[in-house]
């Protein structure tokens, strides 16, 4: 359910990501361009966005609560990861 409802808040016209399952049934997902151009996104069903992100030799990765609405960190990580 929190995974649908992360879904439904990313902003229009972002790009959508594709979804996979983690073994501990944790919904990933991810923006990948290229190997150095790629983000993660888990939605733990607790109520938490765990991210990894690497951008050119930038690497960031932490942990965002999901109260609703998508954290700005994870929509500015998108664009970046999608820029061309």
């Amino acid at each position: 359910m929190r995974a649908a409802h992360f879904m439904r808040k990313l902003p229009h016209g972002i790009h959508r990501p594709a979804l996979g399952a983690e073994p501990d049934g944790h919904v990933t997902f991810e923006w990948h361009v290229t190997p150095e151009r790629t983000l993660s996104v888990s939605v733990i069903p607790e109520g938490e966005l765990h991210y990894s992100a690497l951008i050119s030799l930038c690497r960031r990765a932490g942990t965002e609560p999901f109260l609703g609405q998508c954290p700005d960190v994870i929509i500015e990580l998108v664009q970046r990861v999608l820029q061309k």
